[in-house]
């Protein structure tokens, strides 16, 4: 193990250890949530349905208008 001293005296104690875990721990936990909501986001967009106006008018055929 080169990158870390070979004398315990050497070493970060452990509680500094710990701290350093957590700060590594609740970072990767932001991460995660922002993930989660641009995802939640992504998907509510992406199922989303764009209702458009649509003017329709009913083609009766012209041998039913005439003759009556």
């Amino acid at each position: 193990m080169a990158c870390f001293p070979t004398r315990s005296t050497q070493r970060l104690p452990m509680s500094q250890v710990v701290v350093d875990l957590k700060e590594c721990l609740q970072i990767e936990k932001a991460k995660e949530r922002s993930r989660t909501r641009r995802e939640q986001q992504e998907n509510a967009s992406s199922s989303t349905i764009e209702m458009v106006p649509v003017d329709i008018e009913p083609s009766i055929p012209s041998s039913l208008t005439t003759g009556c």
